[in-house]
């Protein structure tokens, strides 16, 4: 089952073996409704480009957690924190797999296997690489550009994607990542970037884009060439930085 979802800036391509959207949709939408009432309270929480210390309602924690483990403000997991606990509500619906795709800010759990395109602005590579992965237990994939989307990013990575056990954790630190993605040599900028990520513990692994030049590091799924012929992605599973399409 493929369905699409939005709420306020919350943009949602859910795919799913059982019939429980509504009550997927009512959890996501509490979780946003607890983070806005939050933010109300703490306007900071929102505009904090460092980590921040905040006790509260399970997904200002999980941001927060994310960030302090990134170096980032706590709103650079804001979309993999919802994907996260959207999927893991599905499981405990007892969905067998569950994919939950926020803007390009992925989620993912189960025995179905994926293609996950990457976009990468206007980069040669964009939409010419993927992975094929099988998440089996909880899986992250999150993006982050200094050329495509909303995203705070002080580097110059065209596309910096993360892999990792928590989506808000691959969400926060693929900010971290893109911004040492600087300088004019495009070689040194994703090596240096790279080195600082191996010191990420909470993380598998990354793959950084930059105009033509690509560098990767750690325990990444299978890397597929994308085909623009034969990849059959209709407009409505294209969302944000990363669309998926299932194999």
């Amino acid at each position: 089952m493929n369905h699409r979802f939005t709420y306020k800036e919350t943009n949602l391509n859910i795919k799913l073996d059982r019939d429980i959207l509504d009550e997927l949709i009512g959890e996501i939408i509490f979780h946003r409704k607890q983070l806005e009432g939050y933010i109300r309270e703490n306007p900071g929480f929102v505009s904090a480009l460092e980590p921040v210390n905040a006790n509260g309602c399970e997904i200002v924690k999980l941001m927060a957690k994310a960030a302090k483990i990134a170096g980032v403000g706590p709103m650079a997991a804001v979309a993999g924190a919802i994907s996260e606990l959207g999927a893991k509500k599905a499981v405990e619906l007892n969905s067998g797999w569950v994919l939950i795709d926020n803007g390009g800010d992925i989620a993912m759990y189960g025995d179905k296997e994926f293609a996950v395109q990457i976009y990468a602005g206007c980069s040669e590579l964009s939409n010419k690489l993927g992975f094929k992965i099988i998440p089996k237990h909880f899986c992250g994939i999150c993006t982050s550009s200094s050329s495509v989307g909303h995203s705070i990013s002080f580097g110059y990575a065209d596309a910096v994607v993360v892999i990792a056990k928590s989506a808000a954790i691959a969400d926060a630190t693929t900010t971290a990542i893109g911004n040492k993605v600087v300088g004019d040599s495009i070689n040194e900028s994703i090596k240096n970037a790279l080195k600082f990520a191996k010191k990420i513990e909470e993380i598998d692994g990354v793959l950084i884009i930059r105009e033509d030049e690509i560098g990767m590091w750690g325990n990444l799924p299978e890397i597929i060439e994308i085909k623009q012929d034969e990849t059959n992605i209709g407009p409505g599973e294209i969302t944000g930085e990363i669309c998926t399409k299932e194999h």
